[in-house]
C-alpha cells in the first residue's frame, strides 16, 4: 500500500497540469466539454493504468455520458482500486450485452438458463406497464413510476421466478372460497411473509384502499431487511383471482427512494387438473445505477423471502381444514459467483451464467 501511494504521488509531480485540477479535498466541478474526469482522492489508482483509462473515456462518449454508464463506471473504479484482477474489457462486455436490443426484447440471462417454464410463461410481467392515470395518481402522493424515471438504459440481468402452492381442497374453518382465500392472504400479507426479511405496509392514507375490495392505485412502504434499501410499491393491477404490485420511486426527503431493483410481481391464483395453484411470480429487473453485485444479493434475498411465504400459505391452509402442498419454485437468476469470476477472466463475456 505504501508503495501504491508513493508511486501515486511521484506521478502527481510530473503532471502539474492534472494536479492543479483536482483538489484532493473537493473535487473537480462537473465537466461542461462532454469529458470524463476522476476525482483522484477516490481512485488514483487509475493513472497508474492510462491505457484503461482511454477506454473508459471512449467508452462514455459513445454513451454520451449518460447517467447510467457514469454510475457503472463508478462501480468498477471501486470494483477495480480494491481488487486490480477486474477487468475494465470484461466490464464493457457485459455492458453490451445487459442492453435491450433495439426492438426491446430480452435476451441475455433468460434464453441461456434452463427452467420448468419457457420464457413466454413471463411474458405478461415482462411486458406489463401501468396505465397513465395510476402513475398521475402516484404521482399526486409524491411518488413516481420507477420504470420512467431511470436514465438511459435498461439493463437486463433479469430475475424471473415463479413459486407455486398446491392446494386440492379450500379451507372450512373458516370456509373460504378461491377469491376470499387470495383476498385474505392479500389482506394479511404480513402473516405470510417473514417479517426478519420483508414487512409491507400501506402508507398513510392508502390503508383502506389496501384493505377494501379493490386495492389498485394503493402504495405500500417495504421495510426490506438484509442491509438492502427499503422499496415501495404500488398495487397497478387487479382481479379477484390475482393482483400485481410495481416498483415506484418515493421522491420524498428521507423516504425509500428508488426500490432495490425495477420490476412487476403479481400474486394469484389459477385451476389447473382440479387443483388450485396459489402462487407469487416475479420479473425483476437490474438497473445500471445499483450495483450489479448488490442486485444479485437482493436476488437471493427474495429467493428465502418467497419461499417462506409458500410455507406460510401452505400452513395456514392445512391448519384450517384445507390441504395444501409446496411445489417446486421455479428461479431464472444470475450467479453473483460466477458472473464475478467473469468480470476477473480473460474470457469474453457471451452470456450471463445462471444459479
Amino acid at each position: 500500500m505504501k508503495q501504491l501511494i508513493i508511486a501515486t504521488l511521484l506521478i502527481l509531480a510530473i503532471m502539474p497540469s492534472i494536479k492543479s485540477q483536482v483538489s484532493p479535498i473537493q473535487g473537480p466541478p462537473c465537466p461542461v466539454d462532454g469529458k470524463f474526469e476522476y476525482k483522484l482522492d477516490d481512485y488514483g489508482c487509475l493513472l497508474l493504468h492510462p491505457d484503461i483509462l482511454a477506454k473508459i473515456e471512449e467508452f462514455t462518449k459513445a454513451n454520451k455520458n449518460s447517467l447510467d454508464c457514469i454510475k457503472y463506471v463508478e462501480l468498477f473504479k471501486e470494483k477495480f482500486c480494491k481488487d486490480d484482477e477486474y477487468n475494465w474489457d470484461r466490464f464493457q462486455e457485459l455492458w453490451d450485452l445487459l442492453l435491450l436490443d433495439k426492438n426491446g426484447n430480452h435476451h441475455a440471462i433468460v434464453e441461456n438458463c434452463e427452467g420448468i417454464h419457457p420464457l413466454s410463461f413471463w411474458s405478461d410481467l415482462i411486458n406489463f406497464y401501468p396505465s397513465q392515470d395510476l402513475w398521475d395518481k402516484a404521482k399526486s402522493k409524491g411518488y413516481r413510476p420507477q420504470y420512467g424515471y431511470v436514465p438511459g438504459l435498461f439493463f437486463n440481468l433479469h430475475n424471473l421466478d415463479y413459486y407455486p402452492m398446491a392446494i386440492i381442497k379450500l379451507p372450512t374453518s373458516p370456509a373460504l372460497n378461491a377469491d376470499q382465500l387470495l383476498n385474505y392472504v392479500r389482506t394479511h400479507l404480513d402473516e405470510f411473509t417473514d417479517l426478519t426479511k420483508s414487512d409491507f405496509t400501506p402508507i398513510k392514507g392508502d390503508e383502506a384502499i389496501w384493505n377494501s375490495s379493490n386495492p389498485l392505485g394503493a402504495i405500500l412502504h417495504i421495510e426490506i431487511q438484509g442491509g438492502l434499501d427499503n422499496g415501495s410499491v404500488m398495487c397497478t393491477d387487479y382481479e379477484p383471482n390475482y393482483w400485481v404490485f410495481t416498483t415506484v420511486e418515493d421522491k420524498f426527503i428521507g423516504g425509500d427512494g428508488y426500490h432495490p431493483v425495477s420490476g412487476n410481481r403479481m400474486f394469484g391464483y389459477t385451476i389447473e387438473n382440479g387443483k388450485y395453484i396459489y402462487f407469487t411470480k416475479g420479473s425483476d429487473n437490474a438497473w445500471a445505477s445499483i450495483s450489479v453485485i448488490s442486485t444479485l444479493i437482493s436476488y437471493n434475498g427474495g429467493a428465502a423471502l418467497w419461499e417462506d411465504f409458500q410455507e406460510k400459505v401452505c400452513a395456514f391452509v392445512n391448519q384450517h381444514g384445507g390441504i395444501c402442498s409446496v411445489e417446486t419454485p421455479d428461479r431464472r437468476k444470475p450467479s453473483e459467483y460466477l458472473v464475478v469470476a467473469l468480470l476477473k477472466g480473460n474470457i469474453p463475456i457471451t452470456k450471463i451464467p445462471c444459479k
